[in-house]
């Protein structure tokens, strides 16, 4: 999973054919971040070919931290279609098989 910066989000987002990305907004310090990296490395080796996984240090990119991440981290949001949805967050936390059913649109 790359590391992006508004660089990044500038391009793609000018890109109409820009394909699905997973990505996810998180800090160094946050445990349930560092927990969800073993999940969301099962998922880029099981998930479509589509997808591209980024993610986003809240710390060095504070604007877009604001902008898509504004009640803290973990946050995953799914950019496809020309579209941003977060991934709401369950009581149980984010499971592979939730996030899982998410990307492959089963829920």
């Amino acid at each position: 999973m790359k590391s992006v910066n508004k660089e990044y989000f500038k391009r793609f987002l000018d890109d109409d054919e820009a394909p699905p990305h997973l990505i996810k907004f998180y800090s160094e310090t946050c445990h349930l971040c560092v927990e969800l990296k073993e999940i969301i490395t099962r998922l880029i080796k099981d998930s479509p070919s589509d997808y591209e996984f980024v993610k986003v240090d809240i710390h060095k990119e504070k604007k877009l931290s604001d902008l898509f991440s504004p009640d803290g981290v973990p946050t995953l949001i799914i950019y496809k279609d020309n579209n941003f949805h977060e991934i709401e967050y369950p009581d149980e936390g984010y499971t592979y098989e939730y996030l899982k059913k998410v990307l492959t649109n089963e829920e």
